[in-house]
């Protein structure tokens, strides 16, 4: 984890430690400020299972930071030449796979804030990062990708170290996360996001498509077979993005009604 920040000269002279964090924070994603006289950066610090995300920038010659905001669910800035600060932010759930560009205008002076957030993208299906802008303020550069899991089944031999007939089992494209399989070997147990919420599915090898195993307004990840078989355990979870109380849930492999273990 990055906790400290260090200036220098081009050329590595004078080097001394602007700011040093506690053992509960880090720094991520820094950007200069137009007059190269104040730094942003994304500031993460973490209490119990909660981590907090804030904008702060900084003046070079010291005092203290300043707080641009404070979002969960930031994800990365860059400042531009024009005073605006572009961050992309993760979208609220079913979406948390999907980012979004925002800006803010700043004072470049004192580091704050002089406009209210605005959206300024309105994408789905891809994950932003790696935000650079020209030097007139006029594009931006940025990686933009997709979350997508694939499960695959095939044949093992030659005592487990060979792979045969490889292929692809889940068709949709969404996240799917293979953990197991039935008792008799011919379905596979899998978490998908595919219905805008986290499910657990079973799907036998000559399917096309999977047998839900469990309903309702939670998610539930993780599925297992139980030693004798005869259920499946999963954690069941109101948020993802949130932590909180998770349970412990177990559902019949043929599906129906899911109860707390």
């Amino acid at each position: 984890m990055d906790r400290e920040l260090w200036l220098m000269g081009p050329n590595g002279e004078e080097p001394y430690r602007l700011v040093a964090l506690d053992e509960n924070s880090s720094f991520s994603t820094i950007s200069w400020s137009p007059d190269g006289q104040r730094l942003a950066y994304l500031r993460l610090h973490q209490t119990g299972d909660r981590v907090d995300t804030l904008i702060e920038s900084r003046n070079l010659k010291g005092g203290q930071p300043v707080q641009v905001l404070s979002d969960p669910k930031l994800i990365d800035l860059c400042w531009l030449a024009d005073g605006r600060i572009i961050y992309a932010l993760q979208e609220p759930e079913p979406n948390l796979y999907d980012a979004n560009l925002w800006e803010l205008r700043i004072d470049v002076h004192s580091g704050r804030p002089i406009s209210a957030p605005k959206r300024f993208t309105n994408w789905a299906g891809s994950w932003l990062q790696g935000l650079t802008s020209t030097s007139d303020a006029r594009h931006l550069a940025f990686s933009r990708y997709s979350f997508r899991g694939d499960v695959y089944v095939g044949e093992l031999q030659a005592n487990g170290t060979r792979l045969k007939s490889l292929r692809r089992l889940t068709l949709s494209e969404s996240a799917n996360d293979p953990t197991g399989w039935t008792a008799d070997g011919k379905a596979v147990l899998f978490d998908s996001d595919r219905n805008g919420r986290w499910s657990v599915f079973k799907q036998a090898l000559d399917q096309e498509w999977p047998d839900a195993l469990t309903t309702g307004p939670e998610n539930y990840i993780v599925p297992r077979l139980s030693p004798d078989g005869s259920w499946v355990l999963c954690l069941a979870i109101a948020k993802l993005e949130e932590s909180g109380r998770r349970k412990l849930m177990r559902v019949s492999p043929s599906g129906g009604c899911h109860k707390s273990c």
